[in-house]
This record gives structure tokens, C-alpha cells and sequence, in this order.
């Protein structure tokens, strides 16, 4: 029986002296267009830059709603990983996936889009208001259909509108097959090259409907094709809350330092500094799965940084977060994992459950451990009694310190100072906080009968006016209301 080769290293795929390879099978997660997917398992990836290699065979995984800091020595290659992945550079990231880079020079992604020539005329909160390329994309769509479908606008010129809409989703959805037969080899390639095929032909046949003369029976056609494009319009912005764009980007601006004036200013006055607030203004409010940060907290000043810090940690609660940045700080309050770039003994990359303090400790006692063992070993080689008394020594201290060792006043832990008095352990003992009683509600099986079967409310001859008024607003007004009356109020 024949061996079926399960994985294969996926073609490099280069660009601007970028080489990316990753390890792919017939069984990967790019090959399912699953649309709940918004992990990213990337196996042996390897990523070189005009020769020099920046990984070798690594193993990146982010998963769903947790925030990841990225982290490694400057120049190791962090910004250039984050860059591969954003434009989709890397093989096995599947197509579903909505990515965000915020660079370090600008937002690099396929769904932010900054045009540049209509910064003249717009204020900065219409600047990150119409950032988003799918939101904008989609009103467009939906103003130029309502205009020519409910306005009542001539039948021809409605068939020519529509045919324009779907010839360009048709562009759309060759350029993405396109994108995909470029990243695919083998019989999935040669699969991935006929649905692009079949997308040319599709483009081709929508560029004939424009090109030809247009009969009534398809413009009845084509009206009903604009009025389910409509529709399909109006649920898709309703689904990303399109109406709280420009709220939210408010929010945002006024949390990165903007005063309001400011906000209504032209994104032309912009300094370099204040325009990278608005570039990270424009990141922040985008729906996306994966949003990358590299160096966001680059000129913020404090508040602006705290504010930042929060927004992650509440507002981003379920988007996978990957942020790249020197403030330690920061990096603490955000991450809830580490993806650690290492260099030796190899280029690879480590995943380790915590933030930087975590792992600094985590790293110390490993370092003692690693020391302990060492000179066991050695005292049990020479029979050295003295490398004993020691390795004996650190495997108390590793025991009894290992974990906090600050005083109360911030200074190292000291027993006698700090512990007095007699106690079972050489360390303070654990509080458990006691826990509040659950709350007990007691409802009645069956209510009780009104103590008064009359009305509810009742008042004859009533007037009212408003202070300083001369004239009454109600006059000799009479009301009766009872129980389980319905009431509707015109005027």
C-alpha cells in the first residue's frame, strides 16, 4: 500500500526580499473555509529577509480572545513577523480572518483603508470615522441602490447600477481566489487555480451584462436582484453596529488626548506625534479578529497610556490582542500570554502562560533549579561535601523563597524582621478572604389581593401651567384609571 504523504512544506512565498515557508497538510484549517474560525496555528514557519533568517521552523499559535505580547530583543524580527501576517504573507492563516496592523509607521491591513487626498477636507473624527474600508464600502453600495431603487430613478439606469455592484464583487472575489491559488500548491493549489479560473470567467460575464444592451425583462430582473442587494446592505452594517461608528470614534479620540476642538479640527493640522494618536484612534474602533499593536504606547503621554491599558483590557474582552512594546509596565497590565522571539539556541519562538514579571521569576527559579542540579552532579562526580552543603542550601532557599521575597516596606524579606513572634512556616500564611452569603429572594407563590378593588389613579377638575406662565397647558382635566386598563396618549 502506497504512503500517504500527510504534510509538505508549502511554497516560499516572496516579496520585497521576504521569504515565508510554513508547513501545511491536506487536513490544515486554511483548506476549510470555516467561518468561526479566528485561531492561527502556524507550524514550522520560517521567515528570512534578504538572506538573513528570522525564524527557523517556528511554531506561532494565537488563540481566540487572548492578548498576547510579543516579545524579544530589538531587531530580532518582531515588527517584520507582525508585517507578514497582516498582509497575509504567510502561508496557512486562513482567508476568513480579519487582521490589523498598527505599525510602527502606519496601519498596515485589509480593512482600514487612510485616504490620504481627502485629509484636506475632513475633520479628524470623520478621518477615523471612515477608516473602515468594509463600512464605507457598504454605505457607498446602499446610497447609490436606495437612490436609484427607492427615489423611483429610471429602470435602465437602476439595471446599470446593479450590474456595476456585482461586477465589482466579482473583481472582489477573483482578487481573493487569486490570493489564494498564489499561496497553495499541489492538488489543492490545482483546485484553488480552477475556482480562479471560474471567478475570471464570472468577472468576464458581469463586464458583457455592462457592455450590452439591457432588454425589459432584465431590468425586471435586475431590480429584483437590487432590491435583495439592498437588504443584504442593510443587514450587513446593522451586524457591525454602523450606527455607533462615529460615537465610538469620539470615544476613543477623547481617551488618546484629543479636547474637542481638536476633534473638529482638520486632520491636515496634525503634527506626527498627534497624527499617530489618530492612526491608533482609526485601529482601536475597527471590527476586527486580530488586531496587532507595535509599539502603541510610542507619543502617548501617562493618562493616555493608562487609558490605552484599560481600554485592552475591558473593552477588548474576546479579540485576540497581539501587542509589541518596551513598556514593561504596560506589557504586565495587558498580556495574558507571552509569545517569547528566541534567538538561542535556536530561532524559534516560546509561548508562555503569564506577563513579563511571571516569567522573569519563573525564569530565576528555573535558573537555581538548573544551578542545584548542576552541582549535585558535580559533588556526586568528585564526592565534594562542600558542593553539596550548597546545592543542600539553594534547595532550602529554592523551597522556602521561591515566589515573593519584598518586605512590607518594599525592601528584601527578612525572617526575624519582617515575621516575628512564633509561627509553623517561614512565610506568612495565606488569608482566604471570606465570601458574602448568596443573596436569598423570597417571592410568594401567589399574590395577595389588592387592598381596594376601585381605580388605581383618579382626579377630576385638574389644571396645570408652567411656572411664569400666563396660559394653562391642561384645564379641568379628568382621569380615572383602573387595574388592567389599557391607555394610549395622543396629541
Amino acid at each position: 500500500m502506497p504512503r500517504v504523504k500527510d504534510a509538505k512544506a508549502s511554497k516560499p512565498n516572496k516579496d520585497a526580499g521576504i521569504v515565508v515557508t510554513s508547513q501545511q497538510s491536506r487536513f490544515h484549517t486554511e483548506s476549510i473555509d470555516a467561518p468561526t474560525l479566528k485561531d492561527i496555528d502556524i507550524k514550522d514557519l520560517t521567515i528570512s529577509v534578504g538572506g538573513l533568517e528570522l525564524l527557523d521552523h517556528a511554531n506561532l499559535r494565537f488563540q481566540e480572545g487572548k492578548h498576547y505580547v510579543f516579545h524579544g530583543r530589538n531587531g530580532t524580527g518582531k515588527s517584520t513577523v507582525l508585517r507578514a501576517l497582516a498582509e497575509r504573507r504567510v502561508p496557512g492563516v486562513p482567508s476568513n480572518l480579519r487582521l490589523l496592523l498598527l505599525g510602527q509607521t502606519r496601519v498596515s491591513s485589509d480593512v482600514v483603508e487612510q485616504d490620504h487626498s481627502a485629509k484636506d477636507t475632513q475633520t479628524v473624527l470623520e478621518y477615523v470615522t471612515r477608516s473602515d474600508v468594509k463600512r464605507e464600502r457598504a454605505l457607498r453600495k446602499l446610497a447609490q441602490l436606495s437612490k436609484a431603487i427607492e427615489d423611483n430613478a429610471d429602470a435602465e439606469q437602476t439595471s446599470i447600477i446593479v450590474r456595476k455592484l456585482q461586477l465589482e464583487h466579482a473583481e472582489d472575489e477573483m482578487k481573493e481566489a487569486d490570493l489564494t491559488a498564489a499561496r497553495r500548491s499541489g492538488a489543492r493549489g490545482a483546485r484553488a487555480r480552477q475556482v480562479l479560473i471560474e471567478k475570471e470567467d464570472n468577472v468576464a460575464q458581469a463586464k458583457d451584462r455592462l457592455s450590452t444592451a439591457i432588454t425589459a425583462e432584465e431590468m425586471e430582473v435586475d431590480q429584483r436582484a437590487g432590491m435583495g442587494m439592498l437588504e443584504t446592505l442593510r443587514q450587513s452594517l446593522e451586524a457591525m453596529d454602523s450606527g455607533s461608528t462615529e460615537a465610538r470614534a469620539r470615544s476613543v479620540l477623547l481617551g488618546l488626548g484629543f479636547g474637542e476642538k481638536q476633534i473638529e479640527s482638520p486632520a491636515t493640522q496634525l503634527s506626527g506625534g498627534w497624527q499617530s494618536r489618530c492612526d491608533l484612534a482609526c485601529a482601536l474602533i475597527q471590527q476586527t479578529d486580530i488586531l496587532m499593536l507595535d509599539e502603541p504606547t510610542n507619543f502617548l503621554d501617562l493618562p493616555a497610556i493608562i487609558w490605552l491599558q484599560r481600554y485592552i483590557t475591558t473593552k477588548l474582552i474576546g479579540k485576540t490582542v497581539v501587542v509589541v512594546t518596551h513598556d514593561r509596565d504596560f506589557a504586565d497590565a495587558v498580556a495574558e500570554e507571552l509569545v517569547l522571539l528566541r534567538l538561542k539556541p535556536a530561532k524559534t519562538i516560546e509561548t508562555f502562560k503569564g506577563n513579563l514579571a511571571d516569567e522573569a521569576a519563573d525564569r530565576k527559579t528555573k535558573h537555581l533549579e538548573d544551578s542545584i542540579a548542576s552541582n549535585l552532579k558535580a559533588a556526586k562526580r568528585t564526592g565534594d561535601d562542600k558542593k553539596l552543603k550548597q546545592a543542600a542550601a539553594r534547595k532550602k532557599k529554592l523551597e522556602e523563597r521561591s515566589g515573593l521575597e519584598v518586605g512590607l516596606k518594599g525592601g528584601r524579606f527578612k525572617l526575624n524582621r519582617d515575621l516575628g513572634g512564633f509561627h509553623l512556616t517561614n512565610r506568612a500564611e495565606i488569608e482566604i478572604p471570606g465570601f458574602d452569603p448568596p443573596v436569598g429572594l423570597s417571592l410568594p407563590s401567589q399574590l395577595s389581593d389588592l387592598r381596594t378593588p376601585g381605580s388605581l389613579v383618579s382626579f377630576e377638575k385638574v389644571s396645570f401651567t408652567y411656572p411664569k406662565s400666563g396660559v394653562y397647558t391642561l384645564k379641568d382635566v379628568d382621569l380615572i384609571i383602573h387595574p388592567s386598563d389599557r391607555i394610549g396618549l395622543a396629541g
